[in-house]
């Protein structure tokens, strides 16, 4: 019984240093992140950070890490909106872009920007499928597009909507 409690023990202790390991790793990736982005992400202080598909990628407090509830990502480029709106490549299909409205145009800090939203299916790494709402904000600044993407289930949709503006307007150009 005792050599039992013994491995059980060094198990324990084994298993906490791996995590501790890949938790370090995880921060140091993300640090990478934030010191060769060109911008600097102010968030609410009732959200924090994770790293997601080589993004730093924006929850609030209480959402687990794997957990696809509720999360926000900004990032470079100007692939088919499409592409940015869905970022699983199974759920970029013919039907999915037919759901996408035509874009608004919104005032932010940046000029006017494109918003687009699509609703979805969401059924990538949960138990029961989801209806997802995405929306990107779609700006320019410096002859560069940037993208805001906001993903939300539909139970959280509206009330992390407002998040989205406080984002973009505290979101700092490196110059």
């Amino acid at each position: 019984m005792k050599k039992v409690f013994i491995l059980i023990i060094s198990l324990l202790i084994l298993s906490c240093g791996a995590r501790k390991k890949e938790r370090l790793e995880r921060e140091k990736t993300i640090q990478k992140i934030f010191d060769y982005s060109d911008f600097v992400v102010h968030y609410p202080e009732n959200w924090t950070y994770n790293l997601g598909h080589g993004l730093a990628v924006y929850k609030p407090k209480g959402f687990n890490g794997t957990s696809r509830l509720c999360m926000i990502e900004i990032f470079k480029g100007d692939e088919p909106i499409l592409n940015t709106l869905v970022r699983n490549v199974d759920w970029r299909t013919s039907e999915n872009e037919k759901k996408i409205k035509p874009p608004q145009k919104v005032k932010t800090k940046f000029g006017i920007a494109d918003l687009y939203v699509i609703t979805f299916i969401y059924d990538y790494w949960i138990p029961e499928p989801r209806e997802v709402t995405a929306t990107v904000v779609r700006f320019k600044h410096n002859n560069e597009t940037y993208n805001l993407r906001y993903t939300a289930e539909k139970k959280y949709f509206q009330e992390y909507r407002n998040v989205v503006d406080y984002f973009i307007e505290n979101l700092e150009f490196k110059e």
